[in-house]
C-alpha cells in the first residue's frame, strides 16, 4: 500500500516513467543489435514522448482524487516541466539531434505538451464544478 502511495506523489510517477520507456528503449537497442540491424537513435524521442503522454494521462487521474488539489496542481506541472527538460536532454545527447531541428518529432512533442495542459486544465476544472456542487449540496441541506 505504501510502494502505490509513492507514485500518487508526480515527482515520483514522472521519475518512474522515464526510467520504464529508458528500460525499454535500452532493452529495443539490444534486441535490434542482436538482430544485426542498426537503430535509428532518433527511436529515443518516440519513448521520451510516450513518457510524457502517459505521464499526462495518470497524472490527470490522480489530480481528480488528490485532496488538496492546487497543490498537487502545482506539484504536477513542476514534474512534467522536469521530466520534459530531463526527456529532452537525454534524447538530446543519446540521439545527437536536436529538437528544433527535428521537424516532425518536434511537433509531436508540442502535442504531448498541449495535451498536458488541456487534460490538466479539464481535470481541474471538473474538481472546481465537484467541489462547488458538494458545497450547494451542503448549503441546501442546512436550510
Amino acid at each position: 500500500m505504501i510502494e502505490t502511495a509513492k507514485f500518487k506523489n508526480p515527482f515520483y510517477m514522472a521519475a518512474g516513467l522515464l526510467l520504464v520507456f529508458l528500460v525499454i528503449f535500452v532493452l529495443h537497442y539490444l534486441y535490434v543489435l542482436m538482430a544485426g540491424e542498426t537503430m535509428d537513435l532518433l527511436n529515443i524521442w518516440v519513448y521520451m514522448m510516450a513518457a510524457g503522454m502517459v505521464f499526462s494521462i495518470f497524472s490527470t487521474i490522480n489530480l481528480l482524487y488528490a485532496k488538496n488539489t492546487g497543490k498537487y496542481y502545482n506539484k504536477t506541472l513542476m514534474a512534467f516541466a522536469g521530466l520534459v527538460i530531463i526527456g529532452v536532454l537525454l534524447a538530446t545527447w543519446i540521439s545527437g539531434e536536436n529538437i528544433f531541428d527535428l521537424e516532425t518529432y518536434r511537433n509531436v512533442f508540442l502535442f504531448v505538451i498541449i495535451a498536458f495542459l488541456v487534460f490538466i486544465s479539464v481535470a481541474s476544472l471538473i474538481k472546481q464544478v465537484e467541489n462547488w456542487s458538494r458545497k450547494k449540496d451542503e448549503d441546501f441541506l442546512n436550510k
